[in-house]
């Protein structure tokens, strides 16, 4: 498996802990799909910026927000539902 995500997110996965084989998928996903969404984006004529993330600081989020969120989702819970929100905010 690790092997396989390896070859498909183009890091070195094998001798990670599992929690940090996780952040580094997540990472990583989401870093692809920005810089896709910045190739869509782009003019011909320009330089395309890319999109790398940092080190989250201990009290921020990792990612932008809502939209690495499933709109096919959605919670009852009210400490999950307070949580989505601030998530969006």
């Amino acid at each position: 498996m690790r092997r396989v995500l390896r070859d498909q997110y183009g890091v070195s996965l094998t001798s990670r802990a599992d929690a940090k084989l996780a952040e580094i998928i997540v990472s990583t996903g989401y870093a692809n799909a920005m810089n896709n969404k910045i190739m869509e984006e782009m003019q011909q004529d320009e330089e395309p910026e890319y999109f790398m993330p940092e080190p989250p600081r201990k009290s921020e989020w990792v990612c932008g927000g809502s939209d690495i969120l499933s709109t096919r989702h959605s919670f009852s819970d009210p400490e999950l539902v307070a949580l989505v929100k601030k998530v969006k905010g």
